[in-house]
C-alpha cells in the first residue's frame, strides 16, 4: 500500500519503487503524506472563506467586500530589501562592495 501511493503521487511506475531502499520509501511516503496535509489545509481555508462570505451575505444582508486579486495581493507583499534579514543589513554597511553583488 505504501508503496502504491507514492508511486501514484509521484506518478512513477511501480517498478521504480520496489527497487528503491525501504528508509527512501519511509522517508518519501512523509513527504507525500505532508503535501497532501498542506492540500488539504488549503481546500479548508478556501472552503471557511467562501461559506463564511456567504453567511455573512444571506445573514448580514449586505455585499460583503471582494476578495482582493492576485495583482493586489502581490502589490502587498513587501520588497525583497525590506524582508532581509537585520544581520543582512549590518553586513551591508560594513561591505557595500559585496552588497551590491546580491540579486534584488
Amino acid at each position: 500500500m505504501l508503496a502504491w501511493e507514492i508511486a501514484v503521487h509521484r506518478h512513477l511506475p511501480d517498478e521504480s519503487i520496489r527497487q528503491r531502499p525501504a528508509a527512501w520509501l519511509f522517508a518519501e511516503y512523509e513527504r507525500v503524506a505532508e503535501a497532501q496535509w498542506r492540500q488539504t489545509t488549503v481546500w479548508v481555508m478556501a472552503v471557511e472563506t467562501g461559506v463564511g462570505r456567504a453567511l455573512s451575505q444571506a445573514l448580514g444582508g449586505k455585499k460583503p467586500p471582494d476578495l482582493p486579486d492576485y495583482n493586489e495581493l502581490t502589490a502587498q507583499v513587501p520588497s525583497r530589501k525590506d524582508r532581509l534579514p537585520a544581520w543582512h543589513h549590518v553586513f551591508e554597511r560594513a561591505n557595500p562592495d559585496r552588497a551590491r553583488q546580491t540579486p534584488e
